[in-house]
C-alpha cells in the first residue's frame, strides 16, 4: 500500500491493475490498483482515510471473491 506499491518483490509476484475500476484482481500474487481516482480528499475526509465508498466497497468484494 501507499504510493510507491510493493517493495523488493520478483516481478512475476506483482500484478498491476492501473487503468481500470474492473478490479481483476489474480490469486497468489500482489495486486497493485492505481486508486488516485477515488482514494481523495473531500470536504469531510482527508486522502488517507476516505476508504467508505463505492469503489473501494468493491475492490475489497472483489478481492475476498478472487
Amino acid at each position: 500500500m501507499g504510493a510507491n506499491g510493493p517493495q523488493k518483490l520478483a516481478k512475476d509476484a506483482i500484478e498491476p491493475d492501473e487503468t481500470t475500476q474492473a478490479f481483476t484482481p489474480k490469486r497468489r500474487k500482489v495486486n497493485t490498483f492505481l486508486a488516485d481516482e477515488y482514494i481523495v480528499k473531500t470536504p469531510d475526509v482527508d486522502a488517507h482515510n476516505n476508504v467508505a465508498n463505492s469503489v473501494v466497497g468493491r475492490l475489497l468484494a472483489t478481492t475476498i471473491m478472487a
